[in-house]
């Protein structure tokens, strides 16, 4: 904002208030907005506009300069906690601080009111969304030098229809997690918004509240009971706590209406005293106890422990074993000896004491039972499949281990293998045993005697087309004939390829190579190929009579004074096919004796014009 501008602004409003100057905006439209909705939100409400002045609020530009906030803090050192109240739809930041000083005031609270309408319009798209909303409220959490879980997060009406997902940004973020109480006023969960659907969709975990406290208040007097009244506020309150939070208080006035929670101080008075008990638990260390779900163990069983720590810890450090390094509150662990784990949690008020828990390991002597039902799956010439079925054991199986001749081969972790580097025609004797972590294993099971196959050769083929020259349009069959059988084939070449018989039919219309590879269990052979040859017949200079009447029309139309009238048939009389003209009294033919054509004047004397394929080919008659 320009000095000049912002000079006048503190003027208008008479100085009372602490006015932040805006940071230079990045464009002429953005900067208009926060100082225009501080305008607007002044003519809608001079009152309480001008009680906010009165007490010395600080109005601030947001960060991206599109709205505003309003900060109020007791003059008489640290705030004890802070409210952050989020207004209704067509309302305004000013609004909220109003309706909450005097309670901040008299419990020596902060009242933190975001302006998160853009004062137009009531679409979605009209308001900062919970994406939006969080790092704003965060970032002045942050500034105001603000502890985790010491935040009584408001939002009435069309906020707290929005206060679900922002509390759920919160409950997510790092380092953060200011809310220590969550007021969802007169606002249930729309399962259409798609904030909420992210959280039933499970994209900030199956509990996306654990931990979170919750007040709640309805009217029974609300006109939209399945919206915003209590039919909706019971709805919203088994959703959160199906997702993990603790409702601490819900006030289901029978007097009130959609706005009766501010009406009446009793219902501000009942959510301040649960806050308050709230942060006398936020002040506390965490006092933990460890559990978990077997004590005692044999060697390879496990056991989860979990830390129980009261008030909640938002932080937890382990050590022993496999624990060591965890930041859950909870650690699985399958200890090989005797071992004793321990945990701290923290919270805004610290760490507590280390809670401590050993978990004994007896030795294990019991080995598994032996392996039964060895098979193999598949014999080759150089490897084999084996199965059997699973042993058991007391604690588990840990792994097989299998002989080959009485020399140990391999180690699988499940029931099968496949052995290879055989050699062909061979004979194996084999036998399996069971081992568990503990390093008892069993007896080997009874001796499987197996003999590899021997080898098979791989397919030598040729290819043959019959006929191997076709003229256009003409046919052939590709034959494929290997030695040994192929069991599969592999064609390559015009419409062969991709066949899988032994024989191909094609009518190609040009000269095509073909190539067909066999193969066996022994593997693919060389490929072996042939070549239909597409034969062109050799041009001929015979016309027939429809090609003579094609020319013979044609010559009419190119010669009119010297064939007329147009003749619709034509004469024979060997060797000559023709056509007479009575005006000109000539003709015109073609003479099977030489293929040529012929014209012959009134006078009687011929004209040899040369061979007819070529007037018929110049005609377009072939």
């Amino acid at each position: 904002m320009p000095r000049l501008l912002a000079l006048a602004l503190c003027a208008l409003l008479g100085g009372a208030a602490l006015l932040v100057p805006l940071p230079a905006p990045a464009a002429t439209t953005a900067a208009a907005n926060s100082a225009a909705l501080m305008a607007q939100a002044q003519a809608a409400n001079p009152t309480r506009y001008a009680f906010a002045l009165s007490k010395g609020a600080e109005l601030r530009a947001t960060s991206d300069n599109r709205a505003f906030s309003a900060w109020w803090q007791p003059a008489s050192g640290t705030p004890k906690g802070v409210i952050v109240a989020l207004h209704g739809h067509a309302s305004w930041a000013t609004d909220e601080l109003y309706l909450w000083q005097p309670y901040a005031e008299k419990y020596g609270y902060a009242v933190l009111a975001l302006q998160w309408w853009f004062g137009g319009g009531e679409a979605t798209s009209d308001y900062y969304t919970p994406d939006e909303v969080y790092p704003l409220v965060s970032a002045l959490l942050a500034a105001k030098g603000t502890k985790p879980g010491t935040v009584f997060y408001v939002g009435y009406s069309r906020a707290s229809a929005n206060s679900y997902a922002v509390a759920a940004r919160d409950a997510a973020s790092t380092g953060g997690r200011y809310f220590g109480l969550v007021l969802s006023n007169a606002g249930g969960v729309m399962s259409g918004y798609p904030p909420n659907q992210q959280i039933d969709a499970g994209a900030y975990g199956s509990q996306p509240f654990a931990g979170m406290k919750w007040a709640m208040y309805c009217g029974q007097k609300d006109p939209d009971p399945t919206i915003n009244g209590c039919t909706a506020m019971n709805a919203a309150k088994a959703w959160v706590t199906k997702y993990g939070a603790s409702v601490l208080l819900f006030i289901d006035d029978p007097t009130g209406d959609h706005g009766g929670f501010m009406t009446n101080s009793a219902n501000v008075e009942s959510a301040l005293a649960t806050y308050a008990s709230v942060l006398a638990s936020a002040s506390a260390v965490p006092a933990c106890t460890l559990n978990a779900s077997a004590s005692v163990l044999t060697v390879g069983s496990g056991s989860t422990l979990t830390a129980l720590c009261s008030p909640v810890a938002s932080a937890y450090a382990w050590t022993g074993g496999t624990c060591a390094g965890t930041s859950g509150a909870s650690c699985t662990v399958t200890p090989s000896a005797t071992t004793t784990y321990g945990v701290m949690g923290s919270n805004s008020a610290g760490w507590g004491a280390a809670a401590s828990l050993t978990i004994t390991v007896n030795a294990d002597k019991s080995p598994p039972s032996v392996p039964g039902g060895l098979k193999t799956t598949a014999v080759e010439s150089t490897q084999l499949g084996l199965s059997w079925s699973a042993a058991t054991d007391n604690v588990g199986v840990s792994s097989y281990r299998v002989y080959r001749n009485g020399t140990l081969v391999a180690s699988p972790g499940s029931p099968t293998h496949t052995d290879t580097g055989l050699q062909a025609a061979t004979t194996y004797t084999y036998t399996v045993a069971a081992c568990d972590a503990a390093g008892n294993c069993s007896a080997p099971s009874p001796g499987l005697r197996v003999t590899t196959s021997t080898p098979v050769a791989v397919p030598v083929c040729t290819l043959s087309a019959s006929p191997a020259s076709v003229a256009p349009g003409g046919s052939a069959t590709l034959s494929a004939r290997c030695t040994p059988a192929a069991t599969t084939y592999t064609w390559t070449g015009g419409s062969c390829a991709g066949s899988s018989g032994a024989s191909c039919s094609v009518t190609p219309t040009a000269t095509t190579a073909y190539t067909v590879q066999g193969s066996n269990a022994g593997g693919s052979g060389a490929a072996a190929s042939a070549t239909v040859t597409v034969t062109a017949p050799a041009p001929t200079n015979v016309l027939s009579n429809a090609e003579a009447d094609c020319l013979f029309d044609w010559g009419e139309d190119q010669s009119p004074q010297l064939l007329s009238p147009r003749r619709p048939g034509s004469l024979s009389s060997a060797p000559y096919y023709y056509r007479r003209y009575t005006t000109s009294n000539s003709y015109l033919g073609v003479s099977s004796a030489d293929n040529r054509l012929y014209y012959v004047d009134a006078s009687g004397r011929f004209s040899d014009l040369g061979l007819a394929a070529t007037w018929s080919t110049q005609a377009g008659c072939r």
